[in-house]
């Protein structure tokens, strides 16, 4: 409140999620080996609360909910950063709780020359096949969020399949086209795809 920064999320960040994320990506990858290392209960909670703040903390998600309640003219942007880092911390058991009850899937590009791009706005919403409106609860959307540029992680309900698929290069640009056209800024590993993209949506390299 006297606009000095809040230093409350950044510490939850480091302390919940930067010292597990690289062992659990390691175990997630593994599921596409003949030697799979699956999640213990703690790091799937982990993995549920990463993926929540992953979809929220974007600015692309928080910014527009965030200035239809300030105004510059009421608030430095220290105190509106700050009723930020308030609102963000406040973590939804209820949604939470909800995610946890949903099949985890893993996706990777079949093609070994394909790669996920990330965007401003990381988690991808997909309407399943038929739908043409609908959310999480109703399980007419599933949501994926890429981490790194070969693994996938999808939160999908009424899943049947297997916990892990493999995407063509056709499913592959379409994802990355959708996760560039929901967001301000996108980036990836791959020159050629970016500079694609980038025409297609008339921004810089």
């Amino acid at each position: 409140h006297d606009g000095t920064k809040n230093k409350s999320l950044e510490k939850f960040y480091d302390k919940e999620f930067e010292n597990y994320l690289p062992d659990m990506v390691g175990k997630l990858k593994s599921q596409f080996t003949a030697l799979p290392d699956a999640l213990t209960e703690e790091e799937e909670k982990i993995l549920i609360q990463f993926f929540f703040n992953h979809m929220f903390r974007s600015p692309d998600v928080h910014g527009p909910m965030l200035e239809r309640h300030t105004s510059e003219a009421e608030y430095s942007m220290q105190q509106i950063d700050n009723i930020r880092v308030a609102a963000l911390r406040d973590q939804p058991k209820d949604l939470l709780d909800f995610l946890s009850k949903i099949p985890v899937v893993l996706a990777k590009p079949s093609n070994p020359k394909d790669i996920f791009i990330v965007g401003s706005n990381p988690v991808l919403r997909l309407l399943n096949r038929g739908a043409k409106s609908g959310g999480l609860k109703d399980g007419k959307v599933e949501l994926w969020a890429a981490f790194g540029s070969k693994l996938a992680v999808g939160f999908v309900s009424g899943w049947k399949g297997g916990e892990t698929v493999l995407l063509n290069s056709r499913q592959m640009l379409s994802w990355n086209v959708r996760w560039a056209a929901q967001s301000t800024s996108f980036a990836g590993r791959s020159k050629p795809l970016i500079s694609k993209l980038s025409k297609r949506f008339g921004v810089g390299n």
